[in-house]
């Protein structure tokens, strides 16, 4: 029996490249003109945002359902204008290949459906249908040097070198500040180790507001962690590891047996979770008791 309810999977049919799903947003291809609530004036007390995003760059996992799927589900319930975001975009920092994208961003759609969210209580909507976003992008490339992105941790505990990448990647700090800032985000749903952009986010639409002499942007900031009901001993995890006891989960990873999949069948998970293997830092073993139904 799958983790998620196959009737998620009926809605593959029904989503084209590019939408903007939503009660105050429309967009079903590229020809049609965007629909969506101009922002409020700057002088008037606007409703809270909040942003969260998914690269569709593979499966989903249990982590990308504990660190991203599940506090969306609580934040559209609360009364803030909830964004959530398919971030396409993203994904094409890494060479991959179109089909593949394509088949990916209709299985995330309607995984996240599957799981919950709510077109009637939130936006969802895919990255690229916003031209908008790649034209603040710009914008705000004027206001921050190149010496900062290299000096970003994230690359640093990642191991990548960014003289072997793409300028995308090295950009990539950027492009998500420029999602956060088009929707004036105030919060920001983001996994840990994500926190660095979000603090580039901040320090960039700083510098903006003290060029223009104006408070255009709001500085965003995490949304705070939402407890999820998992067991842990001897240690706290910030994230979920991947089943071989090294770095977190990831859809990016090749060896599918490393983590759990939405999609994964019941006896899957338990060859899965069987040949799992515990971390250890520091000599203490970190384990996990996931209540799966």
């Amino acid at each position: 029996m799958s983790l998620l309810c196959y009737y998620g999977l009926i809605c593959y049919a029904y989503f084209g490249y590019g939408f903007v799903i939503g009660n105050k947003s429309s967009r079903f291809n590229g020809s049609n003109a965007l629909k969506c609530t101009p922002p409020a004036p700057l002088n008037a007390v606007a409703p809270q945002n909040v942003i969260a995003g998914i690269q569709p760059t593979g499966q989903m996992h249990i982590g990308n359902y504990i660190g991203c799927i599940d506090p969306s589900l609580k934040a559209q319930e609360t009364n803030v204008n909830f964004n959530f975001m398919i971030a396409d975009l993203h994904a094409t920092t890494d060479d991959i290949d179109k089909e593949k994208l394509l088949s990916n961003i209709k299985q995330t759609v309607a995984l996240i459906l599957a799981c919950g969210l709510d077109p009637e209580k939130c936006n969802i909507y895919l990255q690229s249908s916003i031209p908008e976003i790649l034209q603040l992008k710009w914008f705000l490339s004027t206001v921050v040097s190149a010496g900062r992105f290299n000096k970003i941790s994230y690359f640093k505990k990642r191991r990548i070198d960014i003289r072997s990448k793409s300028l995308a990647t090295m950009l990539y700090p950027l492009l998500m500040t420029a999602d956060i800032l088009a929707c004036r985000a105030t919060g920001v749903i983001a996994a840990r180790d994500q926190r660095i952009h979000v603090t580039v986010a901040r320090e960039i639409a700083e510098k903006l507001n003290n060029r223009i002499g104006s408070i255009l942007f709001q500085l965003p900031s995490i949304v705070p962690n939402v407890e999820f009901k998992l067991v842990f001993f001897f240690s706290c995890m910030h994230s979920i590891m991947n089943l071989s006891g090294h770095g977190k989960m990831s859809k990016s990873n090749a060896n599918d047996m490393d983590r759990v999949n939405l999609l994964d069948d019941e006896a899957t998970i338990h060859e899965k979770i069987r040949r799992a293997r515990t971390g250890n830092t520091l000599g203490e073993f970190r384990i996990a008791c996931f209540k799966i139904h």
